[in-house]
């Protein structure tokens, strides 16, 4: 009875008997600090995202970090915003799983034959990207979610003071006298 609520409630364990075309699985990576993901396409062979592109490789290879073979692990579509909010990230989706197991497997085949799913990028374009988008059509990454929404947060702050600082320099000359002095004092710091 405890292993049912607590197997609805944490991160499903699967072996490969158990897996099925078109299942998003993942695995824990440098301790758990991270998760790998990919699409099983049938076969014992996982098609993947990493930095050198999407790679179909076998099961045994995806669940392998160094000489360790970590469990594989089912993601989880669906979820609600609750229990969302109480999971570790990078195992669940609030997002509803929306394709077909064989639209799943030929999106992951397609990508691999095409050769891309885009550049890497740990924050926007990561191998979580590349599987949910295979099994939604939406690109998401819940494991950095919070850190891309920061990282753009950032980014508007700064245009936004740049806009300011420029629209400033340009009613008041003494000021301008100074952000110029300033650009000029930090290119030369940059050569």
């Amino acid at each position: 009875m405890a292993t049912r609520i607590l197997s609805k409630e944490f991160p499903v364990v699967v072996t490969q008997e158990e897996l099925q075309p078109g299942d998003h699985v993942y695995t824990y990576r440098r301790y758990g600090l991270y998760t790998h993901h990919g699409i099983y396409i049938g076969e014992g062979t996982v098609i993947h995202f990493t930095r050198a592109g999407v790679d179909a490789t076998c099961l045994d290879c995806f669940r392998r970090e160094g000489e360790k073979l970590h469990s594989l692990r089912s993601y989880a579509y669906g979820r609600s915003l609750l229990r969302f909010m109480f999971t570790k990230r990078g195992t669940c989706t609030t997002l509803p799983d929306t394709r077909l197991p064989q639209e799943v497997v030929n999106t992951a085949r397609e990508l691999h034959e095409r050769g891309g799913f885009g550049e890497y990028d740990l924050l926007n374009n990561n191998c979580e990207h590349f599987a949910t988008f295979c099994r939604t059509g939406v690109r998401e990454s819940t494991q950095t979610a919070w850190i891309s929404a920061c990282d753009r947060k950032i980014k508007k702050a700064k245009a936004w003071a740049l806009k300011l600082l420029r629209e400033l320099s340009s009613s008041d000359p003494k000021i301008r006298g100074e952000l110029s002095m300033g650009i000029e004092s930090k290119s030369k710091l940059d050569r």
